[in-house]
Parts: structure tokens; sequence; C-alpha cells
């Protein structure tokens, strides 16, 4: 997800973090009076606040179509924990460091090493590697197999098929590849699955004695085309308004090699997941910024600050460049003769050690930065490029012991870097809020000063430089010790989270933000479900929200609300914050009618309102009953709609937890 961050888990941090109780203000005792002004003079909402994060890992979060199934296609990882592989049958297998395959179909191995199987003593043994693959399987839909195969002993069959777990049972016909003793035998099969498999598994292995190695092993729908977006995804991004995608997604860009990313499935490389593991980009270059293309999205490119400047450079080309260059050349051989035309980069992703630099990891973060914007700057001389600031713990109590944290900012923009003169913005994250609480009404409590939180977060960056600022991950980080809690990231608290982020960033002081992420199986995501992508508590509060992106912004207060006081600071919300129990924001349609948003962060107070206008009404709702109900099951959490007409002195009642979208 791009933070998660090695320093959280540091136990004195983590007592630092702790602490504090919570006091409201007096309830009021008369019903609350939006003051506004419809005739006012409105500042605009930037579109860019919509923006998504697109992960390239796991088929794209899911959202592709005929990408590469398997991982670790040359066994880098065999008989490591959290390895995809496992072996299976009375023989053995081993992992050999040399003695690959020298010329595999598609691209070059990625790897020098394959893997080594020794088969079972008796003629029926089945001695093999099996993998849980990366997406579902569908029936009818035929997949190809490729594998590179070399007897060293024996000569014997190699047996594969698809199949369901646990135990494994075959989804396809029966199928071997013969081996020639001393040569690779290089293998296409194609393997049509009788029914469908949302998780299916590939066996891969040596019948009865001998000895072979493995290599190479790819299977996808597409082997000699490209992966393609699942079309109601598009569908479901229209809902959501989607103005910005950003890829390759969060700390997963340090290590990403954007030209393994491009061309056939066969000819795309492996890059490092964030577990250690490798993957074949099925979202990549080409088709992230088709998608955008597709959606009328502007493109966020992250650029991976640790590799070569020279690559960074050929990404402009690729993106950019006309076809009398290499990679605008490669770009049409690849599908898309007319240049990309991507304006906004991003240099590397967030504060982190793995920049080098110790302590000074800000200095070294400017130093990468620095030279791989010049060599991009030197191929397209208007390009937008953002560097990485801290705003997750900009305000925490806590910050100052980790040095990494406090000096990030003020080195990445120290004349003496030299960065900041090449850059056209900033860009940080902010997730809420880094710990967790055991009861419903503390926890959401908390929750609810997200909001208020990154406003403060903004005016502080805002005061070290007047460079626009984006936020180009934001949701909510729910821990305990360090460790992610994935129910509490997908709720409908957090989804409420979410709504207050995403009103703050409509408010002003930001030009662009992407909520984390797109889709993802469990934690993060706004969709969820593949084939059915319902939309996530998160992504039902985006969807709410949408069409105020455009809009001109109206002043808008609430005379007469109350406050709520947490105390003591806790994970990354300083000491003495409080915030008003209703955010609102107005805008004034392109028609000229007022639109509403209200928020009420009170964990178990309605809260009533005059709204001071008079007419018809459409009010559309994320109200649950339930802080602690999903959709990950089924569907539960739903927006609702309903008309009404309001007099001028007329109420509105928000329950407790409740989102409205008010449209006059």
């Amino acid at each position: 997800m791009g933070k998660r961050t090695w320093f959280l888990l540091l136990a004195a941090l983590l007592a630092l973090a702790c602490g504090g109780g919570s006091s409201p203000s007096p309830s009021p005792s008369a019903p609350l009076t939006l003051q506004l002004d419809p005739a006012a003079s409105g500042t605009p909402i930037p579109t860019a606040i919509l923006g998504l994060d697109t992960p390239w890992t796991r088929l794209g979060d899911g959202i592709m179509q005929g990408g590469e199934l398997i991982q670790d296609r040359s066994f880098r990882t065999l008989g490591t924990p959290g390895s995809p592989w496992q072996s299976q049958g009375p023989g053995t297998v081993t992992r050999l460091t040399t003695g690959g395959d020298p010329s595999p179909q598609g691209a070059g191995p990625a790897d020098p090493g394959c893997a080594r199987i020794v088969g079972g003593p008796t003629a029926g043994d089945l001695t093999g590697l099996i993998q849980v693959l990366l997406g579902p399987v569908k029936a009818g839909t035929p997949y190809q197999l490729c594998l590179s195969a070399y007897a060293e002993a024996g000569a014997p069959s190699i047996y594969v098929a698809l199949g369901v777990p646990s135990p494994f049972a075959s989804l396809t016909p029966t199928q071997y590849v013969a081996t020639t003793t001393g040569a690779w035998t290089r293998a296409r099969i194609t393997l049509t699955p009788s029914q469908d498999a949302p998780s299916a598994e590939l066996l891969v292995g040596v019948v009865g004695p001998g000895t072979v190695r493995l290599d190479e092993v790819r299977c996808s729908a597409a082997p000699d085309g490209r992966p393609s977006v699942d079309p109601l995804v598009l569908t479901r991004l229209g809902q959501l308004g989607t103005r910005v995608l950003r890829w390759p997604g969060g700390r997963l860009a340090d290590t990403f090699d954007w030209k393994g990313s491009v061309g056939p499935t066969l000819q795309r490389g492996e890059s490092p997941d964030l577990s250690g593991g490798f993957q074949t980009p099925a979202l990549g270059l080409d088709e992230f910024l088709q998608l955008c293309e597709a959606i009328g999205a502007t493109p966020i490119v992250q650029v991976n600050v640790l590799a070569p400047a020279s690559e960074a450079a050929d990404l402009v080309d690729y993106c950019n460049g006309g076809t009398n260059t290499p990679m605008g050349a490669l770009r049409a051989a690849n599908g898309h003769p007319a240049p990309y035309g991507v304006l906004h980069f991003e240099l590397g992703n967030e504060p982190s050690p793995v920049y080098g630099g110790g302590d000074q990891a800000g200095s070294a973060y400017a130093a990468l930065a620095s030279t791989v914007a010049k060599a991009m700057l030197a191929r397209e001389a208007d390009l937008q490029l953002s560097g990485a600031v801290e705003a997750s713990f900009a305000l925490a109590d806590w910050r100052s012991s980790v040095p990494l944290l406090a000096n990030w900012t003020p080195e990445v923009l120290t004349p003496g870097a030299g960065l900041t003169p090449l850059l056209s913005a900033l860009e940080g994250h902010y997730y809420s809020y880094f710990d967790t609480d055991p009861d419903e009404a503390t926890r959401f409590r908390r929750l609810m000063a997200a909001g208020t939180v990154l406003e403060r977060t903004r005016d502080a960056l805002a005061g070290q430089s007047p460079l626009p600022l984006w936020i180009t991950e934001y949701h909510v980080a729910l821990e305990q010790n360090g460790v992610l809690q994935p129910g509490y990231l997908v709720d409908a608290a957090s989804g409420l989270a979410v709504a207050d982020e995403t009103l703050a960033l409509m408010q002003g002081g930001f030009q662009g933000a992407c909520a984390f992420n797109l889709a993802e199986a469990s934690g993060f995501g706004v969709l969820v479900h593949p084939g059915a992508w319902d939309l996530r508590p998160a992504g039902l509060a985006l969807e709410l929200l949408a069409p105020f992106a455009g809009e001109s912004r109206l002043p808008a207060t609430l005379a007469g609300v109350g406050s709520w006081s947490l105390g003591v600071g806790k994970g990354n919300i300083p000491t003495g914050t409080q915030y008003p129990l209703v955010a609102v924001l107005a805008s004034r349609t392109a028609t000229g009618r007022l639109r509403l948003a209200l928020l009420n962060r009170s964990w178990d107070q309605p809260q009533s309102l005059v709204l001071g206008q008079a007419g018809p009404a459409t009010l559309t709702w994320l109200a649950p009953a339930d802080l602690s109900a999903t959709n990950e099951s089924a569907p539960v959490v739903a927006l609702a709609t309903e008309s009404r007409s309001f007099v001028a002195s007329g109420l509105l009642t928000l329950p407790p937890h409740s989102l409205v979208r008010v449209d006059f």
C-alpha cells in the first residue's frame, strides 16, 4: 500500500503513540443553523481530488483479464516461507541457483536458476510442484501453459493440470509433456477448464522415476497478446467519478522495472512484490495509460528513483516521444503509435530508509530524485514532477523521536538539496490513525479526527513551501502493535473516515488526491468481489461526494455546532485535537443550483439543523446502522436516496455517524 511503516513497530514509539480520553462539549440546545451565501463567488473544487491508486500486482488488484497467473516463474522463492510453490509427492524438489533455460520462450530468464525434480521410485509416482493461481479460471476459456523442461536422467513425462484444491481435482483433461535427456524442451499446452474456479491451482509434476529441471513456467489466457481491463471496472470508475489514476502503486514503485511491464504477456519480466515474491505485471504501462484514456482520467506515473536515471528518461520517451525515438518506436510496436502525453510523474514514493542515508534519508532521497528529475526534464522540459514530503505523521506527538521523519521534509525542501527548483508539486500520504482502540465508540471518535488533522497538516506543509500539494495516498490505517487490522479497513466506520478525509481535501489547499486503492482482496480498495465489483463503504463515500468535483465551493459554516475533544494524542493524532461534530461542504453546480454535504461525526447523537433553503431536494445517504458492517461477504452497506421538499425554516436531522448529500 505504500507506507506501513517500519518505525511504528518500535515499542518505544508505540508507547508514545498511545493515550488519552475523550470529552464532548455540551450538546447544542437548539438546532444548528447553516450559514452560507449562495450568491457568493465560489472557489473551484479541483476535479483531481477524485483519484485512485492502481497497483500493478495481483493482476492489477484483480481488474485485469488474461494476465499472467503464475508467480515466481523461475522458482527463486522455492523452499522459503511464503513461497507460492509447494512441493508434493514421494520424490524430492530442490532449487538450483544455476542451470536454468538459457533461451526460454518469450522474455529471457529473470533468474539463472530453476527447479530440480527427482521423481519417485515407482512408475505411478507423481512428484511435483503446485501453485494457487493469482486469479480465477473460467470454464471453456483456453489457458496456454508454457514451460521449459530438461531431463537429466530417465526422460520422464511431465504431468500438467489446472484443478481445484483440497484435495486436488483436475478441471482439465490429462496432458503430458515429453522430455529429452540432455536438452531443453520448450512446451506450449492448452488447458481448458471444465468449470469456473475462483481459486484454481496449477500442478506440474514428474511421473515415475527420473530427474528433470523445470524453468519459466507461465500460464495465461493471453500469452501472445496483452491483458485487458474487466469492462465492469470501467463502469464502476464512472460511478466513482474518477479523474486521476496513479501507478504502479505505492512503495511497489521502489523496485519496479517499467520496461518489464510492456509488450505481450510472454515478453514481460518479473518485478518484486511487497511480500518478497515475484510477479509478471498484467496492469502494465500501456494497460494503465489506455485505462486512463478510456475514462478520461489524468495519469500519475511513479518513477523508480533507485533505478538508473536513464530508465526514467526512457520512460518519458516511451510515454511521450515520437516514433523516431527508440522508446517511441517500441510504444508503436506495442500498439500505440500516438504519444500518450503524460505530464505528471511522481519521484519515488514516501519517506523510507530504502533511499539510504539513515536518519538523513530525506537528503539521500533528494539527491536521487534530483538526478532522475534532471534526466527526465532533459527529454521534456514541461513535465510536472512531484517530490515526496512527510504528511502522515507531520503532527504526531512522537514524531521528533524518529529523526528520519522529523528531518525528511526540511531536508527535501532545503535549497541546498537542489530538488525543489525541479518540482512542480509536492506529494504526501495520509492515513488515520495508525493505532486502534478496543471499543467502537473510542475508535470511531478518533477516526473522525481524520479530516481535521489532514487540514492542519496541509497548513503546516504550506508554511514550508509554496508548491501545490497532492495527497497521492489516503485511507485509514488501524493497527494493533504495528499490524494492520483488515476488518477495520473495510467497515462502515472506515468509509465515513474516508468521507471525512475527502471532505477536507475538497475544502481547499490541495491540488489533487488518490484514495488507496482501486481494488484489493482484503484490506484496502474501494471495489470488492471480482466480476461483480461491488463498492466497499469507502467507495460508497467517494461515489456520494463525486459530484462536488469541478463545482464552485461556497463558504459555509454551522452556527451552534458542538465539538469533540480527544485529549491526549494517539497514533498520528496530536494531543489537544478537537473537531466540530458536524462537517459541511457547499457548492454551486454548473446550472447554478445548491449542493450540500453534511457529515455527522458523532458516534451516538443525532444532529438537527436548519438549512435555510426552500424547495425540492434529493437526499443521498450513507447512514449505516452498524459501524462494523462490511460488504465483504455480500453488499450490506448501501447508499439510500429520497426526495424531500424543504421550507426555509425546516429541519434536517442527521442520524449518528452519517453522511448525506443534499441536491437542491
